[in-house]
């Protein structure tokens, strides 16, 4: 892989041991949703998916444009601590549960959005 130039675009992880670490992830993940959703017929765990999916323009734009602004005031209106955990993890899952937050509302805008049909398309 080193060799064709086939390596991630993630500058700090630019390994060709990475890419072959993650592909077969992706992968597993592929085959899982596979067997779930399209043979065991499971339509419903796909369901946050598809509203995603469904006005992916409009995520992408939120995400580009209003992350800082919808973290900012969920910090305002929920309290300065709502983005830490108490323990001794609390420094490290800081912005993991900032980003979990903060998708969870754009998740519930495009589902407002999926309700009411409404999308954006180019």
């Amino acid at each position: 892989l080193n060799q064709t130039g086939v390596v991630p675009s993630i500058k700090r992880i630019w390994t060709p041991s990475w890419a072959i670490f993650s592909t077969g992830w992706c992968c597993l993940i592929l085959g899982c949703l596979y067997l779930l959703v399209d043979i065991l017929r499971l339509r419903w765990l796909a369901f946050p998916l598809v509203v995603v999916g469904m006005n992916s323009i409009l995520i992408y734009c939120m995400s580009m444009t209003l992350k800082p602004g919808t973290a900012r005031q969920l910090q305002k209106h929920f309290g300065d601590d709502l983005f830490t955990l108490y323990g001794s993890l609390s420094e490290a899952w800081s912005p993991t549960v900032e980003a979990t937050l903060v998708g969870l509302v754009f998740w519930l805008i495009c589902f407002y959005c999926y309700r009411r049909r409404i999308f954006i398309a180019i």
